[in-house]
């Protein structure tokens, strides 16, 4: 795959997540790693000085230069920018495509999961966003339904079906909930692998460990050598991206049933 890759220096704006703030040095540079990809959607990837990898389309920032006026203009460009569908708005999507009962489920259930983690993580002074991460996890399976008909890539087709309603960055994220574009064993997580990791951890509507939903896979879809291979590969990333995580986190993914269930009943309770 031919990429064009290039270079650029920003002054004195640090992107971390979701938000961008200014650097206390005031000579220090941030250089980005810009990838104009096949689609012809530029991405870039903050390589220095930035505490976290992440990865965002190109359009969400722009150099315009080092003043106050032109951070305060390259911060709001980034909020505005930035369209992530509310609850309501779901599950219209939902509904609009059908989906089964039980994939609905499923996908509420790793809607908990994923933003258990992401409350606790922010606990632990990680900054995600917890709306997108909400939004995601919630339409990962958007398109399931319709690919028992199509055999289509649901991944795939699920990020461009939120891109297509205006969601870019909620379809970004939907199209890595199979396989990530990139695994990073350093730094913070990130709202993607929040996603990802929510749903290997989900088998139908109830929360087991990473071995369990493998064994699952494999029996279900692992019936000839290259796709055993393939799932093994990309499971032996996933306990990577587990011990990442968690590294993060006061508890083992043990855990993580039991916490979810306190985190929703408190939630439940705080409701009424």
């Amino acid at each position: 795959l031919a990429l064009n890759c290039k270079f650029f220096v920003f002054c004195g704006i640090k992107t971390d997540g979701t938000k961008t703030r200014k650097l206390k040095t005031k000579k220090t540079f941030m250089v980005f790693f810009v990838v104009s990809t096949f689609r012809d959607k530029d991405l870039f990837f903050p390589v220095w000085p930035c505490r976290r990898f992440e990865c965002w389309p190109m359009r969400h920032l722009e150099a315009i230069g080092r003043s106050s006026t032109a951070e305060n203009r390259c911060r709001k460009k980034v909020i505005d920018t930035m369209h992530i569908p509310t609850q309501k708005e779901c599950y219209g999507l939902i509904r609009e495509m059908g989906m089964m009962d039980h994939i609905v489920d499923h996908s509420e259930q790793v809607c908990r999961v994923a933003v258990c983690l992401a409350e606790n993580l922010s606990r632990e002074g990680i900054d995600l966003n917890h709306e997108l991460i909400r939004a995601s996890a919630l339409l990962h399976d958007i398109t399931k339904t319709r690919s028992f008909r199509t055999r289509e890539n649901h991944a795939e087709t699920g990020g461009r079906f939120l891109e297509e309603k205006g969601f870019a960055e909620v379809g970004h994220i939907i199209a890595q909930h199979v396989k990530l574009d990139s695994y990073v064993v350093y730094g913070s997580p990130v709202e993607a692998e929040i996603v990802n990791y929510a749903d290997k951890r989900v088998l139908h509507d109830k929360i087991v460990l990473l071995k369990d939903r493998l064994s699952y896979i494999l029996e279900r879809y692992g019936g000839d050598k290259e796709n055993r291979d393939r799932i093994l590969g990309l499971w032996e990333k996933s306990t990577a991206l587990e011990k990442k995580i968690f590294s993060c986190l006061p508890f083992v993914p043990e855990a993580l049933k039991g916490v979810v269930e306190v985190n929703t009943n408190t939630r439940f309770q705080g409701s009424n």
